[in-house]
């Protein structure tokens, strides 16, 4: 089980048939993407995944927006060599990737900016401990509620506000909340496929930790149409019986 948790984090009601997402990323990125979640790629390909991101970004991209990318090249390398169980390349990859998210707020504030910043420091205290959470966890938050402000319908933003509440320490954990912000992201929120896969996730979790298995069985059943292999996936397939 804590094994499972430290991978939610790290991504973060009844079943919704009209959610949908978009899929909006460069091409890299989604080949980067669809490495770190799809669990298909072994520790070279991913990091041939993300040399490419890396250049296509920097070719395609200037100013704010390729900061943006970069930061956000780095996240989806931290979640998948912490998936693969390297926390110290995931750590590094997500160190970057904040501090990458800074030079895009130092220059100019935008909701990517903020996001990409909650998405890396969520990851970071997926990483680093219980001891970072508490120390950094309302931050995830502060940054996520400041995207929020720019654009209502951030995805990754509205994600790390759920997580909050359901992989919190237990004095602080309200997965009835959790479930009320993801129901929000479901229906208001610009996704691609990566933030419908973590809030199915999330969804399956929830409802697993309510012992209410039919409800749990469904989303997870979503999360396994995007990505069957997941590590995730794979933990909660255990868990749900």
């Amino acid at each position: 089980m804590k094994k499972l948790v430290v991978l939610l984090i790290s991504f973060l009601l009844a079943p919704l048939v009209f959610a949908q997402y978009n899929d909006t990323l460069p091409s890299y990125l989604a080949d980067l993407r669809d490495a770190a979640y799809g669990q298909g790629a072994e520790a070279a390909e991913l990091l041939s995944n993300y040399n490419a991101a890396v250049t296509g970004i920097s070719k395609d991209y200037d100013d704010v927006a390729e900061l943006n990318y970069l930061a956000q090249c780095e996240y989806l390398t931290g979640i998948g060599y912490n998936i693969m169980g390297d926390e110290d390349n995931a750590t590094v990859h997500f160190q970057k990737g904040y501090d990458i998210a800074q030079k895009s707020l130092d220059i100019k504030e935008t909701a990517e900016g903020w996001a990409t910043q909650s998405d890396n420091l969520g990851g970071l205290c997926g990483t680093k401990g219980a001891s970072y959470q508490l120390l950094h966890g309302y931050d995830v938050i502060k940054f996520s509620n400041n995207a929020l402000e720019l654009d209502p319908r951030n995805a990754g933003a509205q994600y790390m506000i759920a997580a909050s509440w359901i992989y919190a320490p237990a004095i602080h954990r309200n997965f009835n909340t959790g479930i009320d912000y993801l129901n929000t992201m479901l229906t208001k929120s610009d996704m691609d496929k990566h933030d419908y896969f973590d809030a199915c996730t999330a969804m399956a979790y929830c409802y697993l930790q309510k012992k209410d298995i039919d409800n749990a069985k469904q989303w997870l059943a979503k999360a396994q149409a995007l990505y069957p292999q997941n590590a995730v996936v794979k933990e909660l397939e255990k868990e749900i019986k």
